[in-house]
């Protein structure tokens, strides 16, 4: 089930990015005021509201 959801998620688009490709897209957009990157259970970056 796991391959099957990778291979969908792919064919659809979906990019494997590193911890710190998503700190450096951040530090670059001067939003890390604003955002919380969390590693629990993939890769999530967490935007809040100023």
């Amino acid at each position: 089930m796991w391959m099957f959801l990778r291979k969908l998620n792919y064919r659809l688009g979906k990019r494997w990015m590193a911890v710190e490709e998503v700190k450096s897209m951040v530090l670059a957009a001067e939003l890390s005021d604003c955002c919380q990157i969390c590693t629990e259970g993939g890769l999530w970056l967490i935007v809040r509201k100023r």
